[in-house]
Parts: C-alpha cells; structure tokens; sequence
C-alpha cells in the first residue's frame, strides 16, 4: 500500500525553488569553469579566471532566475488587482444604489409619515390599520392573502376617489356603509325613501328594507344618531298605489317613535320636473350623498333588485341633492304619528 501523499506547504514549495535555482546556477557556473580551463594556457591563472567566470555566471543565472520569477509574481499581482480593483468597484457601485434606495425608502417613508401626521384623520387609526397589514404574511393558505391584499386595494381606491371628491361606486347593495355613514353622521340627514311592491303583493315600503335585517338594524343606527342629536328627515315619496294601511303606518310610526321627521308625499304634488327623475337618496351632514341604483322590473311583483351603491362627494351634485331634498320637504304633507293620529 502506497503511502500517503503530503500537502506542499508554502515553506517547502520556497526551499524547493531556492534548491532548483541554486543547481542551475552551479551548473552554468561548472560549464563556465569547465570552458575557461579547456581554453586557458597558464593552469593558476586559468583556474582563478574560471572560478572568477563560474562564480560570476552562476550569480547573473541566479539573479536571472530570481528576476524572471519576481517578473512573473507582479505580473500574476497585478491581474489580482485588477480583478480586485473590479470587484471593488462593483461593491462600491451596488453599495451606492444600496445606500441611495435606502435614503429614498427612508425619505418616501417620512413623507408619509408627515402626511399621517398632517391629515385631518385619526392619526392612531391610520397607524394601527398599516400595523394590522403587516400581520398579513404569505402562508401555504394564499386565499387569505390574496383576500386580504385585494381588500387593501379595494380600501385604498375608494379612499383616493373620496379624497379627490370623486363618485364610489359599490356593485349591488351596500350595507356597511349605510350603516356606518348614519353612525358618524355629527348633524343632518335627509333621506327619501320610495315606495315599491315586494315580491309577496303586499303594499310595502323600499321593496321590504324595513322589515329586513338591514332595515332594522338602520332603524337603529337613526335611533342612536337622534339621541346624538343629528336631525333626521324623511319623505316617503309614493310613488306606487298604496294605501295609509297598518303596514305602511306601522313603519311611519317606528321613525316617528326614534324621533325622526316625517313627510308623506304623493308624485303629483311635486312641482316642476322633479317628477320625472325620482330616485331615492340620502345626503349626510350636507357634505356627501348615498344613493342607489335599481335595475328596472319587469314583473312589477318583483322586489327591485339594486345593481350599484353610489357614495357622491363632489360639492356641487350633493348641493343640487340638498336643493332636490328641500323642495320635496316642502312638497310633502308632515305625518303627526300615533299619538296625534290617534
């Protein structure tokens, strides 16, 4: 079995250098001497000349050898260099992007951060909203993160369009904002609210809202709101036969008893061409307008079904629904309720 083959190390690798270049300089200097004699006549003379000659070869053979590898080793040096000096210059580049995306983060965020600070909204509200974002991370189950970025989004988009007193359009029939907006509302809100038949043939009210869930539950969102001390109108526009039976009464009778202002209005009596263009709306605080969209009926047994939910900020269109609400205030008959009705 063969033995096993030692590492060079740095040290045995400069000896064998030293020893290589060594015997090569006695060797030019032994041909030197070797030449010298065959040439020379006086055998003193001549063997001090050649070991002069010898010694003198074998020196410039050495230093020869030394200057060649010396050569080399900068030249292999200097590619190093270059090659560092590269990297280098590659690590200064990318560390300088590095530092330069950074500061820009750095700054973007503490424009923000001013931003948050600046605006009129709960600030603490905003922080905790980005803070509860964060918590949302990529997990095997992607649904929830899918959902949830598409639910950031979908927040972002409508508060960028109310902030630029743009329309927010919701698909179908919103309840949480309904809901919500009757909460914050700190003075006024002035609804109408049109009358339909519901899918059952019975007289009704909003195609049923009022004996919903929703429409419970906005009864108290408006019974709450009263005691804040919000002033809440309502006219109930007729727009369909109907008769002042139980029913419809009974619901007339629950705003009256949260303390909500009622009128009572048939289209006939509404001046000018406001007649033509009913729909049903709701301005809060004079500031915004709710409305919805239904899509027309062709079986007038149906339950409208509503097809868009539309917020309205821009000051103009909530002023001439301010101006639509006072002229069919002023149009409808009040409704004394039970007890002066009784």
């Amino acid at each position: 079995m063969a033995a096993p083959k030692l590492p060079t190390t740095p040290t045995s690798s400069f000896r064998s250098r030293i020893l290589t270049k060594v015997g090569v300089s006695v060797l030019f200097g032994l041909v030197a001497f070797t030449l010298a004699q065959a040439l020379g006549g006086d055998l003193t003379s001549d063997m001090v000349l050649g070991l002069g000659l010898s010694v003198f070869i074998s020196g410039v053979a050495f230093i020869t050898q030394f200057l060649i590898e010396v050569d080399h080793r900068v030249a292999r040096v200097g590619a190093g260099l270059a090659v560092l000096d590269h990297s280098f210059a590659q690590h200064v580049a990318g560390t300088r992007v590095m530092i330069k995306d950074e500061f820009a983060k750095v700054n973007e965020a503490t424009q923000l951060f001013g931003a948050v600070e600046a605006s009129a909204l709960n600030t603490d509200a905003m922080t905790q909203l980005v803070k509860n974002a964060t918590t949302i991370g990529r997990t095997p189950r992607s649904l929830l993160f899918d959902f949830s970025r598409a639910e950031i989004a979908r927040l972002s988009g409508y508060l960028k369009d109310l902030g630029q007193a743009g329309d927010v359009t919701y698909e179908g029939e919103d309840r949480d904002w309904l809901l919500g907006l009757t909460k914050v509302a700190a003075e006024s809100i002035d609804a109408t609210s049109l009358t339909t038949v519901d899918a059952g043939g019975r007289n009704s009210v909003d195609g049923g809202l009022w004996t919903s869930d929703l429409g419970q539950l906005y009864m108290e969102a408006q019974r709450e709101a009263v005691r804040r001390g919000v002033t809440i109108r309502r006219v109930f526009i007729m727009d369909r036969p109907i008769q002042m039976d139980g029913e419809f009464t009974n619901i007339l009778d629950q705003h009256v008893a949260i303390g909500v202002q009622v009128r009572t209005l048939n289209p006939a009596d509404i001046k000018g061409t406001r007649r033509a263009t009913l729909f049903d709306f709701i301005v809060f605080d004079g500031v915004l307008s709710y409305q919805s969209t239904t899509a027309s009926r062709i079986n007038e047994t149906n339950r409208p079904i509503i097809i868009t939910t539309t917020l309205v900020t821009n000051l103009d269109r909530v002023s001439e629904r301010k101006d639509r609400f006072t002229d069919l205030w002023a149009s409808g008959k009040p409704y004394p309720g039970p007890a002066a009705g009784s």
